[in-house]
């Protein structure tokens, strides 16, 4: 498993679908999941927050946990659905 920034995933060549990769991003402002909880965010079933760093602050979030913009967060995809999942973090139209 190798950590990416999700601007590398963009244009990067395309991956074993059952490769589980780690993705680090920064929640835009307008993300669709900012002012959310978890919970409320229903992400897809293939992604997995595994921390948030906000405020400085590292930690495993859980259903409570509310996303703020610039929340910078890791998560796991199974690769072959990583653009399945990309939506939900970033800004709305």
């Amino acid at each position: 498993m190798r950590l990416l920034l999700w601007e590398q995933i963009r244009d990067d060549k395309p991956h074993y679908p059952d490769v589980i990769q780690a993705i680090e991003l920064i929640l835009p402002k307008n993300s669709k999941i900012v002012g959310k909880t978890l919970r409320e965010a229903k992400l897809h079933k293939e992604c997995l927050i595994c921390a948030v760093v906000h405020n400085d602050e590292v930690f495993v979030p859980n259903g409570d946990t509310i996303f703020y913009p610039e929340d910078r967060i890791i998560i796991f995809v199974k690769a072959g659905y990583v653009k399945n999942v990309m939506p939900a973090f970033e800004g709305k139209e």
